[in-house]
């Protein structure tokens, strides 16, 4: 459950809309880059950036393009830190959170017996973060996070090196804090609270910090291990009462999130908050995080 998107080609091609008279040589230059790299994937990018044809693209002149960079290398290093500076993650998914909620909870008959509502949440939580992790595993922007973050450390300019691990480091607080504010909104649906000694914002982040880096081993896992995502595993957990279909990424991933919430016993689910429930717009329940 969490958020991940980038756009690199809109970003570049917003930058060179302008004319040449809406941005300064340097900016013009960085943005034709990006959108050459984003053109062809930053694996093969780098290695294809083609300096003079960056230079044609921001209409500048040759000789003023290599006062800003004497060398291609020099030029595709700045490039790899305005990838970076540009790189948000989100991800289209939590658009799909309440549907699939509604759908799930139905008439709400679930959610009238303690096993019931065991059985809902589990399998909330098991059909969520499966498709959280699909829709992640197919975004560019994680894919251009993961060759970022590898291809940084071996910047040889130590200012540019500071500044692409800085600009990533900001990404991944921004999606931190995301996946909390969503984990914050799961928790308070489903009736649960966090387990002691964790409580409030802070906690929600402290579980959020797990769980992304449980999400980011299995998706680089998944890139060459298919097993990940095989839901081979068919088992009553985490106190269902009915069998379900797991996968080692669903498995684990639930397993995060139970390690770190439990029912509220300060609840009580009567008829009228299960009405209540029924009653409510999981539209506005499930938003978009603000950041």
């Amino acid at each position: 459950m969490s958020r991940a998107q980038n756009n690199p080609r809109r970003r570049g091609k917003q930058s060179l809309s302008g004319g040449s008279s809406a941005l300064g040589v340097r900016e013009r230059l960085l943005a034709a880059g990006v959108e050459i790299v984003s053109e062809v994937g930053l694996d093969t990018g780098l290695g294809r950036l083609n300096f003079e044809e960056a230079i044609k693209r921001a209409r500048v002149a040759r000789a003023t393009a290599y006062r800003q960079w004497s060398t291609k290398e020099a030029f595709g290093n700045a490039v790899l830190v305005e990838l970076a500076k540009g790189l948000y993650l989100t991800s289209d998914f939590v658009a799909e959170v309440p549907a699939i909620i509604a759908d799930m909870v139905g008439d709400g008959s679930a959610l009238a017996t303690p096993q019931g509502r065991r059985n809902l949440i589990v399998d909330l939580t098991r059909t969520l973060v499966k498709g959280d992790f699909e829709s992640i595993l197919q975004s560019p922007s994680w894919h251009l996070h993961t060759a970022l973050s590898a291809a940084s450390p071996s910047l040889t300019d130590p200012e540019l090196r500071t500044s692409a691990t800085a600009a990533l480091h900001v990404s991944d607080q921004r999606r931190i804090e995301a996946r909390a504010q969503l984990y914050g909104q799961f928790t308070a649906f489903a009736g649960y609270r966090l387990r002691a000694p964790l409580a409030g914002p802070s906690g929600f982040r402290q579980m959020s910090e797990a769980a992304g880096a449980a999400f980011t081993g299995f998706l680089i896992r998944a890139q060459y291990d298919t097993t990940v995502t095989a839901e081979t595993m068919r088992l009553r957990a985490f106190g269902m009462s009915e069998p379900r279909q797991w996968s080692p990424q669903t498995f684990a991933s639930t397993n995060g999130i139970f390690s770190y919430i439990e029912p509220d016993p300060g609840i009580t689910w009567d008829q009228e908050r299960i009405s209540d429930l029924l009653l409510t717009d999981f539209t506005s329940l499930f938003h978009a995080p603000q950041l």
